[in-house]
């Protein structure tokens, strides 16, 4: 009796064992096929005024997060200047070397076995302000079949402000993404439960000309060299502007934070980390380039975007002061990453 009661003991306990390894089996089962259904790769496009960015990442969309970033690349494409130049229109010749670009980075997606329903885009400030950017966009998406979405300024700094809370480890209250692009400045941050822009239209081609125009009285396309005094009046044009357009909540944030910055885009993350050859710098930083950087042509500086080189550094110093911005944190994001998590521009 004793030993068919153990036995009946050891068959149920295998029986729960059995069943326990059945549900652990469909459980991770399941899990797999959601993991699938979740992940997708993606190829998203920031279009900004001076240059098309192209991230192609693997995306969680069940969490709307990036899992990983697997390309990046970006052309130049000089659409503020041209607008500048055309009446607010974009050329033929401009919008002939957008397709191009788009194009090229549409194939390079592609090589990354990204599907064409899985590419999306934003442009900003030149297609805000061109009179035909709706066509322009309209010609990219019946040829290329890229939905590719004009934003607002606002939803501009609210892209770069999530962008930049999923690629750091802090609080929301502990961030201010400061972004600058080719036409438009946004300085982002929450100040008590409201998520606050500061709406700037100073920015790295904008200020170039008006260096040029302004301090320089020169009709040249660069201003390089500049010289130790030019670029000195360049600093106090960018203060000057930063402190008549001064935002008052974002001063006192950033006063509240000790002056710390998060700088997104690509003139945070390529023109000045060139220059200062860091990925967190402060203001002596950024003057200490300058002073070498204003003395030097474009061909001494070298690269595609070398005639806003040397006025980055000035905005940004100009900027800073005004601020009282004692240190940038670089992060690498751009608004194609809010692009890549954001459902709204994924609505088929």
């Amino acid at each position: 009796m004793k030993m068919m009661a153990k036995n009946r003991a050891g068959l149920v306990q295998r029986l729960v064992m059995l069943t326990l390894m059945l549900s652990l089996i469909a459980v991770t089962s399941l899990d797999v096929v959601q993991s699938n259904e979740c992940l997708k790769r993606r190829a998203a496009f920031d279009v900004g005024s001076g240059s098309t960015m192209l991230k192609v990442a693997d995306v969680d969309i069940c969490k709307q997060k990036v899992v990983k970033i697997v390309y990046e690349q970006q052309e130049k494409v000089d659409y503020r200047e041209d607008i500048d130049k055309n009446n607010k229109k974009f050329s033929d010749q401009i919008k002939a070397q957008g397709y191009l670009a788009f194009e090229k980075l549409k194939n390079e997606a592609q090589k990354w076995k990204v599907n064409q329903n899985e590419m999306a885009g934003v442009a900003t400030s030149s297609f805000r302000d061109s009179k035909n950017s709706s066509e322009f966009l309209t010609e990219i998406k019946n040829k290329l079949g890229l939905n590719i979405h004009i934003i607002s300024q606002e939803e501009e700094g609210q892209l770069g402000f999530y962008s930049t809370l999923a690629a750091v480890q802090e609080d929301k209250d502990n961030i201010i993404a400061w972004d600058i692009g080719g036409g438009s400045m946004q300085i982002t941050g929450f100040v008590g439960e409201q998520l606050v822009v500061h709406l700037g239209d100073l920015a790295s081609v904008s200020f170039k000309n008006q260096v040029l125009s302004e301090i320089l009285k020169s009709k040249s396309d660069t201003p390089n060299p500049m010289s130790v005094e030019g670029a000195q009046k360049s600093v106090s044009l960018a203060r000057s502007h930063a402190k008549q357009n001064l935002n008052k909540l974002m001063l006192t944030k950033i006063n509240q934070l000790n002056g710390k910055v998060f700088g997104i885009g690509s003139v945070h993350g390529k023109s000045i980390r060139n220059q200062v050859n860091k990925t967190n710098y402060n203001s002596s930083d950024v003057y200490n380039a300058l002073q070498i950087q204003s003395l030097k042509s474009d061909k001494d500086i070298g690269g595609k975007y070398a005639s806003t080189d040397v006025t980055n550094l000035a905005l940004i110093s100009g900027y800073m002061s005004a601020y009282g911005i004692r240190e940038v944190q670089i992060v690498n994001v751009n608004n194609a990453d809010g692009v890549l998590i954001n459902p709204k521009y994924w609505l088929k």
